[in-house]
């Protein structure tokens, strides 16, 4: 009796989920033309523009990333390394909502496929998979990009006495390959559904 009932809301639940990820999709979305212009505005806007920018509230600025975080003098570095500091947090923050709008989609697709009563279908299946691959690829993206980050800042500075290590989101990508687990279960579970079908 209470099964219908519980049908109702998961369906709810996914529509829910649906506009929630649509949101989240146009953020990304925005976010990329957000940092494209910014990469474009690092390497046209003169330097001395730049400079006033970044300094409008003082000779310092706060640059992190991840596990990592430096203040820096403008007055202590060559005004040209502040441009290529730009590109390259540019550059890394492009890859990272690339991968983050390659996750969104999987997952609003799958959320489609699912609202079309079709979760078991090979279709689904494979979006499920492709989402654990970018779970797992954002997983070891972000420690990477955080460590080059790190890199680029030590090497474009020369800063001393700064220990870079190696972390990655261990976490993320044991989720990964748990989605990637529970993707082969739903080819597996649709298989045994058309061997099922066929002896009918």
């Amino acid at each position: 009796m209470n099964q219908p009932k519980d049908f109702i809301g998961f369906e709810k639940a996914i529509k829910l989920f649906q506009v929630l990820f649509n949101i989240f999709y146009w953020i990304v979305i925005i976010g990329m033309f957000l940092v494209l212009g910014m990469m474009i505005g690092g390497i046209f806007v003169p330097l001395h523009t730049l400079l006033d920018i970044l300094t409008v509230k003082g000779a310092t600025f706060s640059v992190g990333f991840y596990h990592s975080s430096y203040q820096i003098d403008v007055n202590h570095i060559q005004h040209t390394k502040i441009r290529t500091l730009i590109i390259n947090a540019c550059i890394i923050g492009e890859v990272i909502l690339t991968i983050l709008l390659f996750i969104t989609v999987q997952i609003k697709r799958i959320l489609q496929f699912t609202r079309n009563k079709q979760p078991f279908s090979k279709s689904c299946i494979k979006h499920i998979q492709f989402l654990a691959y970018g779970v797992i690829i954002y997983s070891f993206i972000i420690g990477l990009l955080g460590n080059i980050w790190d890199f680029s800042l030590v090497r474009t500075l020369q800063l001393s006495k700064t220990v870079i290590s190696l972390n990655f989101n261990f976490d993320m990508m044991i989720m990964g390959f748990l989605i990637l687990f529970l993707s082969h279960i739903f080819k597996y579970g649709a298989y045994l559904q058309e061997e099922y079908d066929s002896t009918l």
